[in-house]
């Protein structure tokens, strides 16, 4: 009995340890300084056609690429519990594709729990993105990996 634990919790850890692949965008501590540096003025808002992939940093931080080509830096008013986790968000005032604008201090990111609103909207340079390995398409490919490792110790 106590053998079989010993062994459950061996394969326990060597499962967890591979789970959560790190990779080089991710494994700065200065992360957010980074996209602070690249990051434009503050704009009152941004017109897109839908919300094509977001990431986020932190409870009160995420990336929203609003187009193919359009990142942006939001900042929340208040903490969005569990955003790190979320598998979905929506913006506020989505009324259909081709006709949105997401505006500092008026709309909201939506999770399944929370309304957090929007306090400040910053462009992000997207050759610099491209430089630190966190263009769309790189990004996309990470959010994959980690489903799929997730998918596995779900198991």
């Amino acid at each position: 009995m106590i053998v079989r634990a010993l062994l459950i919790l061996i394969w326990l850890t060597s499962t967890l340890s591979l789970a959560a692949p790190v990779t080089a965008a991710d494994d700065s501590p200065d992360l957010y300084a980074q996209l602070e540096d690249i990051a434009g003025e503050d704009i009152e808002k941004a017109s897109y056609y839908r919300l094509m992939f977001w990431k986020a940093l932190d409870e009160r931080t995420l990336i929203l690429w609003l187009g193919r080509e359009e990142p942006y830096l939001v900042n929340l008013r208040e903490f969005c519990y569990n955003l790190t986790r979320e598998d979905r968000v929506s913006l506020s005032n989505y009324i259909r594709p081709g006709r949105n604008v997401v505006r500092a201090r008026w709309d909201y990111v939506l999770t399944r729990e929370h309304r957090c609103r929007i306090v400040r909207l910053r462009p992000l340079d997207l050759g610099k993105m491209y430089a630190m390995g966190m263009d769309l398409a790189s990004m996309r490919s990470r959010r994959r990996e980690e489903e799929k490792s997730d998918a596995v110790t779900d198991r």
